[in-house]
């Protein structure tokens, strides 16, 4: 019984942080919507965000999921200075009709979190949590963005896909 109170309230939370980000972006708004540029209140502060569901159906396997809810933030803190700050839940939701059951995760996690000084064209330094720049799919870590339905297998048993640290490029 603590355990369904407990994840009752995490699906609160997730509603509550949705409902929040969509009420902030309406009415810091300063500019028009444009799509895949984000909302952009300031040059400060753009925020952002996606979605991605997916549908498998195999002989042992027929379900439908939401997989990703994330929330960006970015922006030029400086001419030379910007972050990007990423929040994802992972499995929000998944129901299999074979099994006809559902099941959920409503855990928050940092995807990224980074800041970027630009010190000039040849030399710039990344701090902080970051996707390993390595290839094509490394730069591409959207699913809805790729233009590839899914990743080869080398770029997930080779490298990382994050790290944490310092990038200099």
């Amino acid at each position: 019984n603590i355990e369904n109170t407990r994840t009752q309230l995490k699906r609160v939370q997730m509603r509550l942080l949705v409902t929040i980000f969509l009420l902030l972006i309406n009415i810091l708004q300063a500019d028009p919507y444009e799509l895949g540029k984000g909302y952009k209140t300031s040059d400060a502060l753009i925020l952002g965000g996606y979605i991605t569901t997916t549908y498998d159906e195999t002989s042992t396997v027929r379900q439908a999921s939401i997989d990703h809810l994330a929330l960006l933030a970015y922006g030029d803190l400086s001419s030379k200075l910007s972050y990007l700050a990423e929040f994802e839940n992972k499995y929000i939701y998944r129901y299999d009709f074979i099994k006809d059951g559902e099941n959920n995760d409503d855990d928050v996690n940092v995807e990224r979190l980074y800041l970027d000084y630009k010190h000039s064209n040849t030399l710039n330094y990344r701090l902080g949590k970051q996707i390993t720049p390595i290839g094509y799919w490394g730069q591409q870590p959207i699913s809805v963005l790729r233009d590839t339905t899914s990743n080869p297998v080398f770029s997930t048993t080779m490298y990382p896909k994050l790290f944490t640290g310092l990038d200099i490029y």
